[in-house]
């Protein structure tokens, strides 16, 4: 259908499958087809990239990361129980050498497809290639290898072989060098354009239509090595490219939904233009988006894990972030928890649930804690980031990329995103927002740098058909959740009809798991205006069905395993990996035993089956190990029983695989396991439900799962091998799960935390009675109770505690102890002195310290020795101490301080001051008394630890006892602004810069993260002190101390119709300091919208040429672009002389952002001119625009025309013109009398059409000036002399005809022509008569007598009258008798009498012959005659036929002279004629020696089929264009 000249394509899902099969064609469709494929072939083919090239100058791509080789040494304290594994390098497995693409596969012999490609997208796109590599060489090593290559970006892998680079043409050549390189292909523009785009095209082809075709597009910009967000520009060495510019050139309604992303109407006729910038990845349609519970909870037993361990399981201190429609924020179930809520939709901030409340019941599905009514979410406890897509005002999806919705969820601190929505159609594509979710999720699950993301998608609601699910889900590292019943209909273990079912089209295994979906209750929005869809509702819930209610069920049960792994099993920050892993651990089938397929996935999600498998059974995981190119890790696993279950999970986030790719696997990990009898069992080999064996390895997915029934106890090994790694890092991190009997990860693992030590005396006394206490933490998963803990302190045993640890669990224990005595005692606390608990580890059960023990005195304390000022202004600080006699009789004390001295560089801080409420004391036995203890310093003292020491002395017994006191100064932030404004007045239309300066007013150089929150609808970025021109975010940099940055920034306004002046904005500068992230400060940038007039004048009339009187109406369009009310005054005072106004003189007024139409009249006076116009359109205040244009006029054409006089050919004038060729010459003056400049036309004036007349060009005849017109004139031949003929000349300039002629007499030209008309047979003795006629050819009159003139001895007389009397052109017959008397020849002349004229004398030759009555003597004679006849013909044949031969030989046919079609006529080479020797070949210019192959069309010939050079791959005739087929074999001399 055809909506606004805008094609929009409505296909059923086997609609757009079929599209992709090879059409039924007709004839003509058949023909550019195999064109079109033909073309793609030759080209791939061809020798690539081997022209000689300009030097390419060396330009560094913004951004580029090249190839990035990571070194990991994971952290064995911040890994938790991860196992630990032997590994072992290797290599790759060998591939075939090919590329499985979207428009066909590649080998080194070209491409081969059967794919329709519109002939727009057969030009190839220089800037990129398709790289083959070797099939027995490793990807990662040919990635090193290309991305090694100056100039040259790898973007893509796409299995099993091929590498997508970019580059310059000269850059790209280089690659065909690389040893390991197989092949490099050119590629077409097709080959950035998805299917479906193509597909409009060629439906397009055959539509006629008069208006242009359009259509809405996506435009991707390319995605660097670093996984990050698409950009807009390529700056590689000689390539430059800015996807930005080229959207806002060809789109119109152009949105930049993200950096390297554009949405728009794109012109079908710009697709190619637009497919050929080197910025642009993939062109696609714009993808629309469609939206595709207590009881839920039980079916994934989430109620059974949640409170099983210590730790409750309820999402307590987890964020999980929702996209969707909109969010009630007041709905009572979320009850304080929402984090954050924000619109991602173009034009729309509203982030209400005003539709059907789809959003707010999957948030509650989440999370709600069911305060309103009991239908509780998942993780009732978890905290909420909601992103709204829904536009309001139409109820549609839409908002930014993939790649937006899940970065700002990441960087919110919250690492679960949940999708209940999907691209209508697309059914099992990989599309860019596949490619986005992939991309991110295997960046954040890179465990050395991030802290782990799960996404998960709803499958869809387009089942039970196979291939149904769309995309994100077919992204590979998502859980795509198909939709079981929640309740009725054989819940939870039937499949709901609407779940989309796999696979994707690449053939991997989706949904992943199922979740309750169908009938699920949850909360209900009370903005909500469309709920009809709903199946049951109440004030404050509602029910709905589908995949959208599965997802955010999945979702909370992936929030309560991250909760278990991090605050149970003590894991941080765990891969969205193993959370999956986690999920499809516990899953279980549904109905019969068929797991994996395409209807389910991996089954139903059970959390009980995931953490709490059984009481033997355990489950062990590991997600801190990495796996390179070629390597092996090894892992063993002591089953404790037989006959019992082992699953084991293999998951791992693959790098993105890309649309232009159909397979998209990029790091292929194979797992192996083998049982103790040796039994071999693949990754996904199932049969039934379970694992068997003898299958091939799994090549497509990144899931690889082992399930035995009834393993065998004994040590079974898992094997983990990188057999082909196509990805952008070295590293492909990976988690893997596994449950069996005794396989535990929930053993206890009880340690001492070494830091909480505690000693009731910091320096007891002997007999002192005293405590130490110390933290036992159990980090494991069990419990362990009756935990023994042992304390001996020097020589002294002082027992053992006995304490219950479960999961978690931290507690206190304590001894009690009189030291007896002085000097350091070692204090050494001990778990499980026996070996009693099973633990995880064993060797962190030991604790040990040196502690000192005195004799009496006094002992000074304080609760903190260590203060640290957390202000700038803070200009003293305060320890409170107490002073103890620490012997049983009284004694007198006194108290000191030392000055304090800074440790950094032992400065002694003689300007600091020391004071004490109380300084001398008179002290019981054990008697306690309180002093308070004030350093006053300098503000905001440089940061450092400084000391000072507090002397306590006993002044009875002359004991001192020092406590060293420290104070803390960190780097102290402290930040002022200064801006020079109050309000910044801002363009309306046009980016207004402006600098606001942070200054450091902290203690120390540091620097500050700046962020920016921009007005609805404008932006305000950052210029210079981002990541990119425009950041929202970015850093100051370090700042010198008292020093300031300028930051400087541009506010960029809203797109549309200006806003109102006056109107007031504000945007917030955030600063947040670097050294303690809690300290931040705003700044409030007020902004007020300045008048903004500007207008734009569109001619829209088509300009003439004017004459002097005319009247004309010129049509304007006037729009208003600015933001104010225009009152328009037109003037045309400057316009050419002799029109006058006669329209258009009045106002015109146009509110903001309309337009209107105006019309000027002018009219001419008859003698106006052309000339320069001006329309000026002025306000009141004095803004002006102006239209400049041009009035052609045209003035009435004066031409003069003058006969000047006849010549003959030489040149010489006459006055008689001759008759006939080469006839005589006219010359005429042509005289321009007027101010325009002309070219004439001229036309002869002749008697009649036997005259002729040809004139030379005449070409422009300038204002004022001349030229001359010669006209050659043929009077005929019978012109009679004497006649005066009129002879003129008609001139036409510019319609006006002039004519100027004179009467000239003919000149006479007097002549005849004679001519034998018969002649009797003349002989000797007789007389015969000759018949003659004569032509009277000349222009006059003849009368003459004829006279004849005869040889002696023959008479000759005319029969008749000797009168010649003719008129002009008549002829005269005369017949002349003569009288020979011997034979022979006679010649006969005729002349007039006394007359000159041309022709009039002739002659006649006649044969007499002989009498033979008269002669018999001459027979001898005749005889002779005859026979020298004979010889002389003889002689001539034999010269003649010399000459034929010699004649032939010179000119012999060239070497490459294609013979006569019929000499190929033969089909054999038995009856092919021999070849001419020297015949070379018209493929390569080389003699061809013995068989060859001949064109019967044209005769060009070529060496054998067998003989190698370029002729060899022709397919048609170079010279005839003939096909190779009707070639014929041709036997060489």
């Amino acid at each position: 259908m055809v909506l606004n000249d805008t094609i929009g394509v409505v296909m059923s899902r086997e609609d757009r499958k079929r599209s992709r099969q090879p059409h039924s064609l007709g004839s003509r469709m058949r023909e550019r087809t195999v064109i079109c494929i033909l073309t793609i072939l030759l080209l791939s083919i061809a020798t690539p990239f081997s022209s000689p090239l300009e030097p390419v100058p060396e330009v560094v791509e913004e951004g580029a990361s090249g190839i990035e080789r990571i070194v990991i040494t994971p952290d064995p304290d911040s890994i938790g129980s991860a196992h630990p594994s032997a590994s072992w390098d290797g290599e790759e497995q060998i591939r075939e050498t090919t590329a499985d693409t979207h428009i066909g596969r590649f080998t080194v012999n070209g491409l081969e497809s059967n794919l329709e490609v519109p002939e727009v997208l057969t030009t190839i796109r220089t800037d990129i290639a398709l790289v083959l590599i070797e099939g027995d060489v490793g990807l990662w090593q040919g990635r090193v290898a290309l991305t090694e290559l100056p100039g040259i970006e790898v973007r893509a892998h796409i299995p099993p072989s091929g590498f997508l680079i970019q580059g310059h043409p000269e850059a790209i050549a280089a690659a065909s060098n690389l040893e390991i390189v197989a092949y490099v292909h050119p590629l077409p523009l097709a080959f950035m354009v998805d299917s479906h785009v193509s597909d409009l095209l060629l439906e397009a082809s055959e539509l006629s239509v008069d208006s242009t075709l359009s259509t809405a597009v996506q435009l991707s910009g390319w995605r660097l090595a670093d996984l990050s967000t698409p950009q807009d520009h390529v700056r590689l060495p000689g390539l430059m490219g800015d996807l930005d510019r080229t959207a806002v050139s060809y789109l119109t309604s152009h949105r930049p939904i993200d950096t390297g992303r554009h949405h728009g109407i794109l012109s079908l006729e710009d697709i190619a233009t637009v497919a050929a910038d080197p910025a642009l990845s993939w062109l696609s349609l714009e993808p629309v988006f469609s939206i595709d519970n207590n009881v839920a909870i039980g079916h994934m037993r989430a109620d059974d894990v949640s409170n099983y361990f210590v730790v409750g399981l309820n999402g307590s201190g987890h964020t999980v972030t929702v996209a969707d429609s909109g969010i009630d924020r007041d709905h009572g179930d979320f009850d304080g928890r929402i984090q954050h809520v924000e619109s991602v939709i173009w034009g729309d901030t509203s982030t209400e649930d005003e539709h059907s409340g789809h959003g707010t019941h999957v948030a509650c599905t989440v999370l709600g804690n069911g305060s309103r009514g009991g239908y509780a979410g998942v993780a009732p406890q978890a905290t909420l980031r909601f992103q709204a897509m829904e536009d309001d005002s139409s109820g549609n999806f839409g908002g930014v990329s993939m790649d937006t919705l899940i970065r700002k969820g990441y960087e919110g601190n919250s690492y679960i995103h949940t999708n209940s929505w999907g691209t209508s159609g697309y059914y099992g594509e990989y599309t860019t927002s596949s490619e986005d979710a992939d991309s991110r999720t295997s960046q954040y699950d890179q465990f050395w740098s991030y802290n782990g993301m799960l996404v998960l998608v709803s499958a869809g609601n387009d089942g039970p058909d196979s291939d149904t699910i769309t995309p994100p889900a077919t992204a590979k590292n998502v859980v795509a959740v198909g939709n079981h019943h929640n309740r009725g209909g054989g819940a939870p273990s039937a499949l709901a009809d609407g779940s989309s079912r796999g696979p994707t089209d690449d053939g991997r295994i989706k949904p992943d798991v199922t979740a309750p979906g169908s009938w699920v209750r949850s909360c209900r929005s009370q903005d909500a205006s469309d709920t009809a869809g709903s199946s049951w509702t109440s004030q404050w819930y509602l029910e709905y069905s589908g995949t959208s209610m599965a997802a955010p069920n999945a979702a909370g049960a992936s929030v309560l395993i991250r909760e278990y792994l991090m605050e149970v099993a003590g894991r941080p920050s765990p891969q969205g990996a193993l959370i999956k892993g986690m999920l499809i651990l516990g899953a279980e089938d549904t109905g019969s035993r068929d797991i994996p397929n395409m209807d389910e996935g991996w089954g139903r999600v059970n959390l009980a089956n995931s953490l709490i498998p059984g009481s033997d059974t355990g489950v062990w995981v590991d997600d801190r190990n990495t796996i390179r190119s070629g390597q092996t890790r090894e892992y063993e696993f002591n089953l404790s029983r037989g006959n019992t279950p082992f699953k084991a999970v293999l998951t791992w986030s693959d790098y993105p695989g890309s649309t232009w790719a159909t397979t998209q696997l990029q790091n292929n990990l194979d797992m192996v396991i083998t049982a103790p009898d040796g039994t071999i069992y693949k990754g996904n080999d199932f049969a039934n439900g379970r694992s068997t064996t003898g299958g091939d390895a799994d090549a497509v997915n990144n899931v690889e799962v082992v399930l035995i029934d009834q393993a065998s106890a004994g040590v079974w090994t898992v094997r983990i091998t990188d057999v082909a790694h196509g990805g952008q890092r070295s590293d492909q991190p990976f988690a893997l799960a596994v449950r069996g009997a005794g396989v535990n990860d929930l053993r206890s693992d009880p340690l001492p935390i070494p830091a909480t030590f505690q000693l009731s005396t910091a320096i007891p006394q002997v007999n002192e009675e005293c405590q130490i206490s110390i933290q036992i933490e159990n980090q494991g998963g069990g419990s362990a109770d009756g935990l023994q803990i042992e304390a001996i302190a020097g020589t002294q045993n002082l027992g053992d505690v006995q304490v219950d640890l479960g999961p978690g669990m931290i507690r206190w224990v304590t001894w009690d102890w009189t030291p007896i005595n002085e000097g350091s005692q070692a204090i050494t606390i001990r778990i499980d002195p026996d070996s009693q608990e099973e633990e995880i580890d064993e060797d962190n059960n030991l604790f040990e310290i040196s502690v000192a023990v005195s004799a009496p005195g006094v002992r000074v304390s304080t609760t903190e020795t260590i203060l640290e000022i957390d202000q700038v202004s803070q200009t003293s600080t305060v320890w409170n101490l107490q002073i103890r006699n620490t012997a049983l009789l009284a004694t007198n004390a006194s108290i000191s301080a030392s000055t304090a001295m800074r440790i950094n560089n032992g400065q002694m801080m003689t300007g600091w001051f020391t004071s004490f409420t109380q300084n001398s004391f008179a002290l019981d036995g054990s008697e306690s008394a309180s002093v308070g203890f004030t350093l006053v310093h300098d503000e905001s003292p440089a940061p450092g630890l400084y000391q000072l020491t507090i002397t306590a002395r006993d002044d009875d017994n002359d004991i001192d006892f020092p406590l060293t006191l420290t104070l803390n100064v960190p780097i102290l932030p402290g930040v002022s602004f200064q801006a020079p404004f109050s309000t910044l007045q801002v363009h309306p239309a046009i980016p207004t810069s402006f600098d606001i300066d942070v200054r450091n007013d902290g203690n120390g150089q540091q620097g500050y993260n700046l962020f920016i929150e921009s007005p609805i609808g404008w932006w305000v970025g950052l210029d210079s002190l981002g990541s990119s021109i425009g950041a929202a975010s970015g850093s100051t940099g370090a700042i010198p101390v008292d020093g300031a940055r300028t930051v400087d920034l541009t506010i960029t306004p809203q797109l549309g119709v200006p806003p109102s002046p006056g109107q007031t904005l504000e945007a917030v500068l955030r600063v947040t300091s670097q050294v303690d992230p809690t300290k931040h400060w705003s700044y409030d940038i007020q902004m007020e919208v300045l008048e903004y007039d500007s207008a734009f004048i569109e001619f829209e009339s088509t300009q003439s040429v004017l004459r002097p009187d005319s009247t004309v109406y010129l049509q304007y369009t006037i729009s208003n672009q600015g933001n104010t009310e225009l009152t328009l005054y037109p003037n045309v005072d400057n316009r050419p002389g002799g029109w006058s106004v006669i329209a258009g003189s009045n106002a015109i007024t146009i509110p903001a952002g309309e337009s209107a139409s105006y019309m000027l009249g002018l009219e001419g006076n008859g003698l106006a001119v052309g000339g320069p116009l001006t329309l000026h359109l002025t306000t009141q205040d004095g803004y002006r625009i102006s239209w400049e244009g041009q009035l052609d006029v045209v003035e009435e054409a004066k031409p003069v025309l003058t006969l000047t006089g006849f010549t003959n050919s030489q040149g010489d004038e006459i006055l008689q013109i001759p008759t006939g060729a080469p006839g005589f010459i006219g010359h005429w003056l042509i005289f321009n009398d007027g101010s325009s400049d002309w070219t004439p036309s001229l036309s002869m004036d002749l008697p009649d059409s036997t005259w002729e007349g040809i004139c030379d060009p005449v070409g422009i005849v300038s204002a004022g000036g001349s030229v001359e017109a010669n006209c050659i004139v043929i009077a005929p031949n019978f012109a009679m002399a004497g006649w005066q003929p009129e002879i003129g000349l008609t001139i036409n300039a510019d319609g006006i005809e002039r004519s100027a002629s004179a009467y000239i007499a003919v000149d006479a030209n007097p002549s005849v022509v004679w001519s034998t008309l018969s002649m009797d047979e003349s002989m000797e003795g007789q007389s015969s008569l000759i018949h003659l006629e004569i032509v009277n050819t000349g222009n006059t009159v003849i009368q003459e007598r004829l006279l004849i003139d005869s040889p002696k001895g023959c008479s000759a007389e005319v029969d008749g009258t000797d009168m010649i009397d003719l008129a002009i052109g008549e002829s005269q017959s005369i017949r002349i008798r003569i009288s020979p008397n011997s034979p022979g020849d006679v010649t006969i002349g005729f002349e007039f009498e006394a007359s000159s004229i041309p022709g009039s004398t002739h002659s006649t030759s006649v044969d007499v012959l002989v009498d033979p009555s008269r002669s018999s003597g001459s027979g001898t004679g005749t005889t002779l005659a005859v026979v020298g006849l004979l010889i002389f013909i003889v002689v001539g044949l034999v010269v003649a036929g010399l000459l034929v031969v010699r004649l032939r030989e010179s000119n012999k046919p060239p070497l490459m002279s294609p013979p006569s079609p019929a000499a190929f006529t033969g089909s054999t080479a038995v009856n092919a004629p021999k070849s001419v020797p020297g015949v070379v070949c018209w493929g390569c210019n080389k003699p061809i020696e013995g068989t060859r192959r001949a064109c019967p069309s044209c005769g060009a010939r070529y060496h054998e089929s067998g003989y190698v050079c370029s002729a060899s791959s022709l397919a048609v005739c170079r010279n005839c264009q003939a096909d190779v087929s009707t070639f014929v074999e041709e036997v060489g001399s």
